[in-house]
């Protein structure tokens, strides 16, 4: 008996060093843990435009441009994110800091998936104040597919390369956009139906935040016929957002197919400066 119990013991103590050893492996080597570990430590921010989302903003967004023009914005977008996690980290932030943006840009695509995903990313719900952990929180666990994104750093220097700079995700790799146009329609309504877009709105209105909505562009195969807008969305609540359809065919045209693209509708660093100084003429220029 007491051998089995010195037993279990060990196998506890072991699981227990492993599980720590890889968690800080990624607090210190994944650069979406870096982000996240970042953005619940600043020091009295005072950014006038957040951005949310999910990979296509975190890539697409250059929050350090837009903060040398005068604009002092971070990118809050996390790779993998559902929208009820863009409005839990809008309300978190709020709650932490007590300086509000001005903006918050919620860049999405309707042709990724669904506006309804009810999960909280796993990174951001693992270092929420509050949370409550449990046997399927081990890291090894609920972390295990960032075991592959480490692998890819190590044997690629392109992975390993990636900066992260204001909260965007700064990639050079290029991989050309080889689609070819198809008869796509914008999906507005996805917006207006969406419960965790009118949280986010709401959450707006208290604080006298603007909210503006980004179709993001992509791959020729998924851009639309629609116009840019803007679109005015009102909510059953009384809040507002503008909606820009930046995924429509003519401002498509603006990136180069065989320079601007990381693969899968994601813009690499060049795409992003391309994106991001369009948007600025476009929404900020005048205000």
């Amino acid at each position: 008996m007491k051998r089995f119990i010195i037993n279990i013991f060990l196998i506890t103590l072991l699981v227990a060093i492993v599980n720590g050893l890889y968690l800080a492996l990624l607090y210190y080597g994944d650069i979406t843990f870096i982000k996240r570990h970042e953005s619940l430590h600043f020091t009295d921010p005072d950014f006038e435009l957040l951005v949310m989302g999910n990979s296509l903003a975190t890539d697409a967004f250059d929050t350090g441009w837009l903060s040398e023009q005068g604009l002092s914005s971070y990118n809050m977008a996390i790779p993998g994110s559902s929208i009820k996690t863009n409005c839990f980290q809008l309300n978190e932030y709020l709650s932490n800091y007590e300086s509000k943006p001005k903006y918050v840009i919620l860049g999405l695509g309707t042709y990724t998936g669904s506006f309804e995903d009810e999960t909280i990313h796993p990174i951001v719900e693992f270092t929420s104040v509050g949370y409550r952990y449990s046997i399927d929180d081990l890291p090894m666990i609920k972390f295990r597919w960032l075991a592959i994104e480490m692998l890819k750093k190590m044997v690629s220097s392109l992975e390993r390369n990636v900066k992260l700079s204001y909260g965007q995700f700064k990639f050079q790799k290029v991989q050309p956009d080889n689609t070819v146009y198809g008869e796509n329609y914008f999906e507005m309504d996805r917006y207006l139906k969406s419960k965790y877009i009118q949280k986010i709105a709401a959450v707006c209105k208290v604080n006298k935040i603007k909210l503006i909505l980004i179709e993001m562009p992509g791959f020729k195969e998924v851009q639309n016929k629609n116009e840019m807008g803007p679109y005015s969305l009102n909510f059953p609540d009384g809040s507002v957002g503008i909606l820009y359809n930046l995924n429509n065919v003519e401002f498509g045209k603006l990136f180069d197919a065989k320079k601007h693209w990381i693969g899968n509708s994601h813009l690499n660093e060049y795409g992003a400066v391309r994106l991001t100084e369009e948007m600025y003429q476009i929404i900020f220029k005048n205000k």
